[in-house]
């Protein structure tokens, strides 16, 4: 008997054939929501032994061409990205609240999302509002960290360097994640997330050669900011996310800047405005993520007006779109 191993977000999925006929035995997955199993044409799956890292070495008998074989165990296979499709949602689901939830979070090396890079990203998955699993880590950038950066995160070059994992083959695992997710309709939460999804994707385009759109990216993203902006138009005030944390009662000042803390405050923040605004939960997905790119347009255009009336430029077309540059550059 094979296994393929299938990746596709948090967790693996095992699939075993017959090597001599080729039918799908059994497959199984292991996810940060719980473990699933399908059984396919299989006799004697009893003696099969599963556990997150694969089998357990034991015999199994094929259906179809009656031949037996000794599955071989599969081992190490810690490998993040993985949905079972009872997962998916469909896109006119309501209460998504209580499904899955992918939060996502990088800190960078500067404030361009077209020429700046990460040092540092994580990806925090919730269901029911819980927390589930978390991936994420230091990335080596490849480039000085500016000053300003380090004053904000506190990641020296030297610890980049030292620990950071690869730049491309994270960025990859992170385009990954985030296309899966996205073909899952499980939504991307953050805190003016369109900024690291246009640095992912601008890195997207230059490391391979295509855009996050290309790969199949498509949201729902959910974005606290501009969900605030909306709903709180008038509120005076900054809207950091520490402005955002002590308007809805969410953490601390000392929890901020750091990718898996941030991402954990934007989740938090969330839960609240959907208790302060229900009716967000009465939004699709979808909807909700059509509704924030005209809050978003609404929002820039007028921000625009300001700008002019003062002198200074407007925002450029990309600071317009939300949450990803649609023309392909």
């Amino acid at each position: 008997m094979s296994v393929q191993e299938r990746q596709l977000i948090t967790g693996t999925w095992f699939v075993i054939q017959c090597d001599s006929c080729g039918t799908v035995l059994s497959e199984h997955m292991h996810t940060p929501w719980g473990s699933r199993y399908r059984a396919g044409a299989v006799r004697y799956i009893q003696t099969v032994g599963w556990t997150d890292r694969g089998t357990d070495g034991e015999e199994i008998a094929c259906s179809a061409c009656e031949k037996a074989a000794v599955q071989e165990a599969v081992r190490d296979a810690n490998v993040v990205h993985t949905l079972d499709e009872s997962e998916v949602r469909e896109n006119d689901m309501s209460q998504w609240i209580e499904g899955p939830l992918l939060g996502f979070d990088l800190e960078t090396t500067g404030t361009d999302p077209q020429l700046d890079v990460p040092v540092s990203f994580s990806f925090v998955f919730y269901y029911g509002g819980t927390r589930t699993h978390v991936v994420g880590g230091l990335i080596n950038p490849e480039m000085v960290i500016p000053d300003e950066a380090i004053a904000v995160h506190g990641i020296t070059n030297e610890r980049a360097q030292q620990e950071g994992r690869d730049l491309k083959k994270t960025v990859g695992e992170i385009i990954d994640t985030l296309v899966a997710g996205s073909k899952a309709n499980i939504p991307v939460v953050g805190m003016n997330v369109s900024y690291d999804l246009k640095m992912i994707d601008a890195l997207s385009r230059k490391l391979f050669g295509g855009s996050l759109i290309e790969w199949g990216f498509k949201g729902p993203v959910l974005d606290v900011l501009v969900i605030d902006r909306f709903y709180d138009k008038y509120r005076k005030g900054g809207r950091k996310l520490i402005d955002l944390c002590n308007h809805y009662g969410v953490g601390d000042a000392e929890m901020l800047h750091d990718a898996q803390r941030d991402v954990e405050a934007c989740v938090d923040v969330l839960l609240k405005q959907c208790s302060k605004y229900p009716e967000m939960l009465s939004m699709s997905l979808n909807e909700l993520h059509l509704a924030q790119r005209m809050w978003h347009r609404d929002w820039a255009d007028n921000f625009s007006k300001y700008l002019i009336s003062k002198g200074k430029d407007p925002l450029s077309e990309a600071d317009l779109s939300w949450p990803l540059v649609l023309v392909t550059q």
